[in-house]
């Protein structure tokens, strides 16, 4: 506690802001074909990012998983989604990803659920697999 002047006190303590991984591109309003990389920005939490999970209208999609590509030597992290398996149409498209908080494993794991604000994309194929 450090005394204020005037009579009132304070406490001082530490907090973590932790970065929420997102799209860096700007996918909102975007039009989707096709198969899509979409990279995402993870800072220094790659290895600790236990299930990345994208989510189409607010639901898990198990049409969409973590990958990597090559550029001039660099592996950019992000996520293969495959929209020619969704109909046509307008979606809402967010990242939720399960960051594991300590390096225990098991009971004593810490988790921590953190999700990027909702982008709105329209989806436009030519032909859709939906089968």
């Amino acid at each position: 506690m450090t005394a204020l002047a005037g009579g009132g006190s304070s406490t001082y303590g530490f907090y973590r802001v932790f970065h929420i991984p997102d799209f860096p591109a700007s996918i909102t309003n975007h039009i989707f074909d096709g198969p899509t990389f979409i990279p995402v920005d993870f800072k220094d939490y790659m290895d600790r990012v236990d299930k990345p999970v994208v989510l189409l209208n607010g639901q898990p999609t198990s049409d969409a998983f973590l990958t990597s590509v090559e550029d001039q030597g660099k592996t950019c992290w992000g996520m293969g989604i495959y929209f020619d398996l969704f109909p046509s149409g307008t979606y809402q498209l967010q990242l939720q990803s399960t960051l594991r908080l300590n390096d225990d494993v098991g009971d004593a794991t810490c988790y921590l659920v953190l999700s990027n604000l909702t982008r709105t994309s329209l989806v436009d194929n030519q032909v859709t697999f939906t089968n």
